[in-house]
Parts: structure tokens; C-alpha cells; sequence
């Protein structure tokens, strides 16, 4: 059986339309490849108009481009907190280890211009200054007046003690901190009242947030085997466990290595404890 290939009726009349079609099947073949890779081109350009965060001093330095670390003799980086709000606060904690050192020795080598004078208040801001061989040192951002609540409305005094800080560290670990105010200049920061319910404790708080050395202190905070121990020190020991316990819950703190460190160290007093109990009875 042949089969004939039939043709169109109109042949004459649509010869014209048919050729039309095939033509711009064949030119849109010609134009589908350059299509594709406009497209493409046009998707990369987008992705790399995103903003992203290097992975080193950047994170805080607005005046680098590079990501690679400054040398040793190159100028600290410049502490930009403002960065806080384009980078997840978690992707920061991980990266705040790189500026460990400079930020450290910012609170070390801070000095008070002025304390405040009047007493029973405290100035908005706060005049400071860094030593001459600080040329590393990242400055801090911000003054804490830690104090503990009032027991009563009625106390009279008020014990306030003062504690440098950077705002990056805090605002990356405390979620219970309200937004701080930035300071007006590098000499003079602002003075941030912070109530928590054991002062004595906070530094050992603010210098773990900046070391993350679980280790070292849950060594601080334990007795030496050598150490004569009774019930009462154990239990000024339990009381700033629990002290350094509340400060990181009153601020929101968020590691949790710190508190498997805290739950360690309290149950290894506890325990101890028990055993001077029943020995003793």
C-alpha cells in the first residue's frame, strides 16, 4: 500500500503562510541558545549584587574589602556593630574568636577620663582613653553600671561598678538586651545601666563570651583538690554558680556550653557536698 503525501488544497494560497512558519521554526532555533545565556548571565549578575559577609575580618571592618586578615603591623579593624543586622547572630559568634585578642586588650588598656561626679547618678556618656602602646586594640563601644535590684524600695545606696564592653559581643549572645544606643565618638561611649541579679559574677561572664574557655572556668569555679573544704565554702561556692547561673539567664544568654559547664559544676559541689554531709553525721 503506498501512501501519498497529501497536499494542501490551497496550495498556491498557503505556500506563502507554511514558509513563514518553517522559517520561524528555524530562526527561533537560532535565537533560543543566545536566549538561555542572557538568562544566565543575567541570574549571575543578581546572585553576585547580593550582600555577603567574608569569612574573616570584614565581619566588623566596613573600611576592608579584603578578606584576607591584616598583618601584624596593620591598624586594628574598626568595630562596626552596625553590621549586627545583615548577618545572623549566629553566623558572628562563630567568627568573634578572630578579634579575641584585639578586643581583649581594648578592655584592658581603656582608661576613665573622668569619673563620674555627682554621686547616686549616671552621665549619658563617658569620656575615655586608650594607652600608647595600645596601637591593636579595638576600643570599646560601651561602659556597663552593673548593680544589683533594690531588696527593698526603700535602700538607700546602690553599689554601681562600672565594666568596658563591645557591643558585638553582647548584642550576639544576649537576646534579653534591648538595642543600644551607638556611641557619638571612639572617646566617649555610651553608659549603659544593666540590673542583674548577681554583680560580683558578671565578669566572669563577659570575659567567657569573649574566650569561649568553658574549661577555664569550670576550673575557676571548682575548688583544687589541695583546698581544705567544709560546708561553708562549698556553699559560697554554690551560691556564685547559681549568681553566674542567673546573670546569663537574666540576659538571654545563648551557649550551650556554657550551661553544661554550669549543670557540671554544680552537680560536682553538690555531690561533694553530700559527702562532707556523711561524713560528718
Amino acid at each position: 500500500m503506498v501512501h501519498r503525501r497529501q497536499t494542501c488544497p490551497g496550495a498556491s494560497t498557503c505556500s506563502s503562510d507554511c514558509q513563514r512558519r518553517r522559517n520561524r521554526s528555524v530562526s527561533g532555533g537560532k535565537y533560543f541558545a543566545p536566549l538561555v545565556t542572557r538568562l544566565a548571565a543575567k541570574h549571575r549578575m543578581l546572585v553576585s549584587r547580593r550582600r555577603r559577609l567574608p569569612l574573616s575580618v570584614n565581619i566588623v571592618n566596613r573600611a576592608s574589602t579584603s578578606p584576607v586578615s591584616p598583618p601584624p603591623s596593620s591598624p586594628p579593624p574598626t568595630m562596626a556593630p552596625v553590621l549586627l543586622a545583615e548577618a545572623p547572630a549566629e553566623y558572628v559568634r562563630d567568627k568573634l574568636h578572630l578579634f579575641k585578642k584585639c578586643m581583649l586588650s581594648g578592655l584592658r588598656d581603656v582608661r576613665l577620663i573622668s569619673a563620674p561626679q555627682r554621686s547616686g547618678f549616671l552621665p549619658k556618656e563617658i569620656q575615655i582613653l586608650m594607652s600608647d602602646d595600645s596601637s591593636h586594640a579595638v576600643p570599646p563601644t560601651h561602659m556597663l553600671a552593673v548593680y544589683a535590684p533594690k531588696s527593698t524600695p526603700t535602700s538607700s545606696r546602690t553599689k554601681v561598678t562600672l565594666y568596658p564592653t563591645h557591643e558585638i559581643v553582647l548584642s550576639s549572645h544576649c537576646t534579653n538586651l534591648p538595642k543600644l544606643p551607638e556611641p557619638s565618638s571612639s572617646s566617649s561611649i555610651p553608659v549603659i545601666p544593666l540590673a542583674i541579679p548577681s554583680p560580683s559574677m558578671y565578669p566572669y561572664l563577659q570575659t567567657y563570651l569573649y574566650t569561649k574557655d568553658a574549661s577555664m572556668l569550670e576550673t575557676v569555679l571548682l575548688p583544687t583538690p589541695s583546698q581544705a573544704l567544709d560546708s561553708s565554702s562549698l556553699m559560697r561556692r554554690l551560691l556564685a554558680v547559681h549568681g553566674l547561673w542567673g546573670n546569663a539567664s537574666a540576659l538571654g544568654v545563648i551557649d550551650p556550653p556554657f550551661y553544661s559547664m554550669i549543670e557540671r559544676v554544680w552537680a560536682t559541689l553538690h555531690e561533694t557536698l553530700s559527702r562532707i554531709h556523711a561524713s560528718s553525721s
